[in-house]
């Protein structure tokens, strides 16, 4: 976030035939425990998530007490956020502004870029004590997926 796209991340693609299912219809219902995600529905208050302070006064709060809810954990950090809107080019969001849809399906952390977040924010005095773990919340505003 806030950075210039450097064209310093390439991804590989390598074709691969898949099955593709809804998450919505897995029985029992996915969980972090035994998937590595959860589906939930959690309303928002927050009506402009192209303005950061209402995200950060309204949503930041909420998606705390989701993560606390679906995790169990007693405290939780909100790091950043990013506003992706169609029209845009750049994956990296400038500050207070709006990054491009990401078009293909990607994890936000990888196995070494967690662990450096989390040093980053271990910099700032800002500890896990889930041994290492990072948390994604994300949302469509405008209706189901």
């Amino acid at each position: 976030i806030n950075q210039p796209d450097l064209g310093d991340v390439v991804d590989e693609h390598v074709a691969a035939e898949v099955t593709m299912r809804d998450a919505r219809e897995l029985h029992p219902p996915a969980s972090l425990d035994a998937l590595g995600f959860a589906l939930q529905s959690w309303p928002t208050k927050c009506d402009d998530f192209e303005d950061d302070d209402a995200v950060v006064a309204t949503y930041y709060g909420e998606m705390m007490d989701l993560v606390k809810a679906a995790s169990g954990a007693e405290r939780v950090f909100i790091f950043d956020h990013t506003v992706r809107e169609s029209g845009n080019t750049n994956l990296n969001a400038a500050a207070g502004g709006s990054a491009a849809p990401v078009p293909r399906v990607h994890c936000d952390y990888t196995a070494s870029g967690a662990p450096r977040r989390l040093q980053q924010l271990g910099a700032e005095g800002i500890y896990s004590r889930l041994r290492g773990r990072v948390l994604t919340c994300g949302g469509a505003e405008a209706g189901p997926v």
